[in-house]
């Protein structure tokens, strides 16, 4: 029988969404372990009460300091690959997988026999996920696609520029789809890797603190030789809607958006499409490419009035994030104020 480990991070307060999470794969006859990494969480006792009840199958990693998903991600698979088995699961602590998702999962493997394939969940629920099946690209496309987050000269990009122009949603699609589609990357929540994966391709980048951390650990885990896939089954419930339709534009300028995370969000975006992209014919094209997105970025701002009173405070930031991305500066600013006792690992 295929055995797996489950790794999941957590921080701050939220033993109420990592207690469904957790739950949700403890029975699986499959699992080997779950291990939790505790960003210096205030559930201290409820994981370890977790621990107690489930004797054997949790094991806890406890920073004194939150590192981020980033170094959370890091210390959980690295531990990850000292434990003896087939497949790593990786959650985040608001998703769970539905009832014998392991065992979907596992007979999705079955389909590609050399099992070189890594494979993500269904997050449908999630803001225009549910459309994904239906407009997915082909293997061809994944192939040849950059890796790169600014890549703007294209039908889909120009008409979503004019959709969050116009305030507009994606019109949901219906009918059949394919069960597993290609993807050019994978976020951690709900995804599932063969262990050699996890040995093969280089651990997350702590560095990165957080936002882009994923795609960038998926990225390395395709350059190591595997493909990535969207499965239609299982459903990756979220328990906690954080996302919002628009906030990734518009939420760049919202007052409770805080600085940090327009920061890592934007500085990482660049470091990582720079630290990518090779040659200089392709490097101009990524210039081109960043100079338009963010054009595009303050011309939807202006027009649509959300620069809600911080348009220069802002600005400053992302000015400098997309300068430290570009000279891979990845040191802390003095005045980001991070959240909680947070900190960055070197």
């Amino acid at each position: 029988m295929n055995k797996v480990v489950v790794v999941t991070v957590t921080y701050g307060n939220r033993w109420k969404f990592l207690s469904q999470v957790v739950n949700s794969v403890i029975d699986d006859s499959h699992l080997e372990k779950i291990i939790i990494v505790d960003n210096a969480s205030v559930n201290k006792i409820e994981i370890e009460n977790f621990a107690k009840k489930n004797n054997g199958k949790v094991s806890i990693i406890r920073n004194e300091r939150n590192h981020g998903s980033a170094g959370g991600y890091f210390a959980g698979l690295r531990m990850a690959r000292e434990i003896s088995c087939d497949y790593v699961l990786v959650l985040d602590d608001d998703n769970a997988v539905e009832k014998g998702g392991i065992d979907i999962f596992l007979e999705n493997f079955k389909k590609f026999p050399r099992n070189n394939v890594v494979l993500a969940g269904n997050r449908s629920d999630m803001g225009e996920n549910a459309s994904f099946f239906f407009s997915a690209p082909t293997e061809e496309e994944v192939e040849k696609s950059r890796k790169t987050f600014f890549e703007v000269f294209s039908f889909s990009k120009v008409n979503n520029f004019f959709r969050i122009l116009s305030g507009r949603k994606n019109k949901e699609k219906q009918g059949s789809c394919p069960e597993i589609v290609p993807n050019k990357s994978f976020a951690f929540g709900g995804t599932i890797l063969p262990i050699k994966a996890v040995l093969d391709a280089p651990l997350p980048d702590s560095k990165l603190f957080l936002y882009g951390d994923d795609i960038d650990y998926s990225w390395g885990v395709r350059e190591a030789g595997y493909k990535t896939y969207v499965c239609v089954r299982p459903y990756i419930r979220d328990v906690d809607m954080t996302f919002t339709e628009g906030s990734h534009i518009e939420g760049l300028f919202a007052k409770d958006t805080p600085d940090y995370k327009v920061y890592f969000r934007l500085r990482n975006m660049v470091y990582l499409s720079s630290k990518y992209t090779k040659g200089f014919l392709d490097n101009c094209l990524l210039l081109l490419n960043m100079l338009v997105w963010f054009v595009g970025l303050y011309f939807i701002v202006f027009l649509r009035g959300k620069t809600n009173g911080i348009l220069f405070k802002r600005s400053r930031l992302i000015f400098r994030a997309i300068k430290n991305g570009l000279s891979g500066n990845l040191s802390i600013p003095n005045n980001l104020e991070l959240p909680g006792n947070a900190e960055v690992l070197f």
